[in-house]
C-alpha cells in the first residue's frame, strides 16, 4: 500500500502473518519454539539440526523494542528522518546499488536472496546492526529489495 498508493501505514504483530515475520523484526519474542524452526524441517532445511541453525544465525530485533513499524514512501516525507528504507529494484540495479554500498573497497555489504520477500529479515538486520542489509528477492518480475539504514546507505 505504501509502494504502490503512497499511503502511510501502521504495522503491528497481528498485520503479519506468522511468527517468523513478527520475530524478525521484534513484534514477536524469539523463543524455545520460533528458535527450533520446526515449521521449515522438510520445506526450507532437511532437518530440526539445520533448521535452529538458521534461526539462530538470524539478525533479529530484540523483542519489545518496538510495538508497531510503520511504511510510508520516502518521497513523502511523512517519517523524517525514517529509519530504513526499503528499495524495490530489478537484479541489475541491485547490482549497482551492492556495487555502491561496497565503497569504501575495505567495507562489506551483508546480504542474501530470500524466495519469500514477504518475511522481513533485511528491515530485521537493518534495524539491529544499523548497517545496510541487501537482499535480491525472488519477485515474479524478478524484482528485488534492499532495506538499509537510511544513515549510511
Amino acid at each position: 500500500m505504501a509502494s504502490r498508493l503512497g499511503w502511510t501505514v501502521g504495522i503491528t504483530a497481528d498485520d503479519l502473518v506468522g511468527a517468523q515475520c513478527r520475530a524478525v523484526i521484534g513484534l514477536a519474542p524469539q523463543d524455545e519454539k520460533w528458535l527450533a524452526g520446526q515449521s521449515y524441517v522438510g520445506v526450507w532445511h532437511e532437518n530440526a539440526e539445520d533448521a535452529r541453525k538458521r534461526q539462530e544465525a538470524l539478525d533479529v530485533v530484540a523483542y519489545g523494542k518496538y510495538q508497531a513499524l510503520v511504511v510510508s514512501p520516502l518521497a513523502s516525507g511523512r517519517l523524517n528522518p525514517p529509519d530504513i528504507c526499503l528499495l524495490y529494484a530489478t537484479p541489475g540495479q541491485m547490482i549497482i546499488l551492492i556495487n555502491g554500498c561496497n565503497i569504501p573497497a575495505t567495507r562489506n555489504s551483508n546480504g542474501g536472496v530470500v524466495a519469500k520477500p514477504r518475511v522481513p529479515i533485511p528491515w530485521g538486520r537493518a534495524l539491529k546492526t544499523g548497517e545496510p542489509s541487501l537482499f535480491a528477492a525472488v519477485l515474479m518480475r524478478s524484482g528485488a529489495m534492499a532495506a538499509c539504514r537510511t544513515k549510511k546507505c
